[in-house]
């Protein structure tokens, strides 16, 4: 690996840790180069953060968010309770107890980085030189999940920031990356193509045909075969009844 490009230097000093901090991006060449022509596809979660399914596989991969999931909202509450209590007693929006609560559940997103990483590692060894990643952008505009779903989405499993990750780390493992319409992909069958399923959780149940799948690995599937990918007859059913689980 060989430095191309140094950036400027910053100093700032971070009034909640009570410490300097010292920043200068820089370039460097990719250290890895895709070891054949293979395509994979993605879907974006919250419980699930990453739905893998590689051209002509068996099986899809999942990379969960559950572990850590836990922590966010056990954080989440005390922020809250907090401020509340700050509020009330002594009409103030913040404290430090509260700025640093914050600041650990940001902390947070390193679980957030390590799973990207590993995934991407992962598919770079298994051949992989494109991401195919389904696009949330327009469907979070017009999706209503309530409060717990926004704070989900738009805070530390911002599906932006995930797609940020994806990219970066993929660019260094010279790995394309490709946004395609995630929308409708969870609610067509993918092995007779029909709209007559039902949905409850993850579990996906065509009426048609009788199949029975995990709704991400659906999903996955899905975006796949729009892509032209190799996903025929009993490959369908094993990639979509039962991801594999990979840890972080």
């Amino acid at each position: 690996m060989g430095w191309t490009k140094q950036g400027q230097l910053t100093i700032h000093y971070d009034n909640v840790t009570g410490k300097w901090y010292a920043r200068q991006p820089v370039e460097v060449e990719p250290p890895h180069q895709p070891l054949s022509h293979r395509r994979a596809f993605v879907g974006l979660g919250v419980i699930n953060l990453l739905t893998v399914a590689l051209d002509g596989a068996w099986q899809t991969l999942v990379y969960s968010g559950r572990s850590v999931l836990a922590d966010w909202w056990y954080l989440s509450h005390r922020i809250d309770r907090l401020k509340s209590l700050a509020k009330t007693i002594n009409h103030r929006k913040s404290t430090h107890r509260i700025r640093r609560l914050f600041r650990r559940r940001l902390r947070l997103r390193q679980y957030v980085n390590t799973v990207v990483r590993r995934a991407v590692a992962d598919l770079w060894a298994h051949g992989v030189s494109q991401l195919v990643v389904g696009d949330l952008t327009g469907i979070l505009a017009v999706k209503s999940g309530g409060r717990k779903a926004h704070a989900m989405t738009h805070n530390c499993w911002s599906h932006r920031y995930l797609m940020q990750r994806i990219t970066e780390v993929a660019e260094e493992y010279g790995i394309v990356v490709e946004r395609v319409d995630e929308r409708g992909t969870s609610s067509k069958c993918p092995r007779c193509r029909s709209k007559r399923v039902t949905r409850l959780g993850r579990l996906f149940k065509c009426q048609e045909c009788r199949l029975e799948a995990h709704r991400d690995g659906v999903g996955v599937v899905n975006i796949g075969l729009a892509q032209g990918a190799a996903f025929p007859g009993e490959v369908v059913n094993g990639a979509v009844a039962c991801p594999l689980e990979v840890s972080g």
